[in-house]
This record gives structure tokens, C-alpha cells and sequence, in this order.
């Protein structure tokens, strides 16, 4: 049913400025609105894909960090390439990852977030009631509901 990403918290940077995100699944590609910080940057931001068929073992999570930049063309800082092989066994996952260069060697930037795996046949990760927990606000007097008598009073 949905493939749900949790990006909270990048850490380790150096300087400061905008930084983006842009999160690929099967070919889908989703980008975070800019978030600015020095040596860290709190996203807080949740990427959803619709799945139609199960995940495989081969399939991935690819994350790439950008410096943005209005004028220029955007500087990536870093990246992640997480293989999905584990949510086929389990529904979440929690993870802390430091960044790929370009020269494919970590970096001192880690990466904080959470991944949640919904089947479409509903085997795997069953849905939390908290993703559907909306409060109500209370009914104000005069609101719809009374009698038509007593609004044309």
C-alpha cells in the first residue's frame, strides 16, 4: 500500500546555508522543500510512495543531500543508497547513516531517519492508530445541528 519515509534531522555539516532533499523509489522522485542551518538541519518532512506490488529484495531507497541555491545549479553534499531487503521481513526501520561523497567515502554527516512499509496485501506492517488520530474541535453553539426555529429567533 505506501512506502513512508521520516526524514527528521541532518547533522555534521560544515558552514552554513539551504540544504535539500531529494528521496528516489522506483524511479519516483520526491523533493523536500529547503531547510537552512549551520551544523545541523531538522527536515521534518514525510515522503510517501503508493505501492501496487510488494517490495523485493533488490529494490532501493536512494537519498541525496543538495546545497540549494536560487541561481546556481545545486551542489549534492552527499548520499545514501539503502537497500529495502529488510523491510520484507519487518514493517519499520529506524536508522542513523552517514553520507557517501562523491569519492564514495563517508563523511562526518550523518542522516537520521525512519522507514515504513505498509504491503499491499496487508502481510506486513499493520497501520498505526496514531496515523489516524485527528481531534475534533467541538461543536460552538449556533453551529449546524440546532433547529431552524431557534436561528430565527
Amino acid at each position: 500500500m505506501a512506502l513512508i519515509l521520516n526524514v527528521r534531522l541532518l547533522e555534521g555539516l560544515d558552514g552554513k546555508g539551504e540544504r535539500l532533499l531529494k528521496a528516489t523509489f522506483r524511479d519516483n522522485v520526491q523533493t523536500s522543500n529547503a531547510a537552512s542551518g549551520r551544523d545541523s538541519v531538522y527536515f521534518g518532512q514525510q515522503f510517501k510512495w503508493p505501492v501496487g506490488r510488494r517490495i523485493e529484495i533488490t529494490d532501493v531507497l536512494e537519498i541525496r543531500v543538495y546545497n540549494f541555491s536560487k541561481y546556481l545549479a545545486n551542489k549534492m553534499i552527499g548520499s545514501l543508497t539503502i537497500s529495502l531487503q529488510q523491510l520484507v521481513h519487518e514493517s519499520s526501520l529506524k536508522l542513523r547513516e552517514q553520507l557517501i561523497d562523491a569519492n564514495h567515502s563517508t563523511m562526518r554527516a550523518t542522516l537520521d531517519f525512519e522507514i515504513n512499509y505498509y504491503s499491499p496485501d496487508s502481510q506486513i506492517g499493520d497501520w498505526r492508530q496514531d496515523e489516524f488520530d485527528y481531534p475534533v474541535p467541538p461543536m460552538r453553539p449556533g453551529a449546524a445541528g440546532e433547529d431552524q426555529e431557534d436561528n430565527a429567533r
